[in-house]
């Protein structure tokens, strides 16, 4: 089974993504969406950077 993105987001992190992905919606400008894309990408990022943290820990 493959792996989602969102499945290594925090709770908090998925409720700022929803609400990322609304204001981009609602966007008025193609800056406006570019902004929230990266900021979702960014909590991706993080997420998986944690996940992977937490892999070479528990071993």
């Amino acid at each position: 089974m493959k792996k989602r993105m969102s499945d290594s987001l925090t709770n908090e992190e998925r409720i700022i993504v929803k609400r990322l992905e609304y204001e981009a919606l609602r966007a008025l400008s193609i800056d406006q969406i570019k902004f929230y894309k990266r900021e979702m990408d960014q909590l991706y990022l993080e997420a998986k950077r944690r996940e992977e943290l937490t892999h070479q820990i528990n071993g």
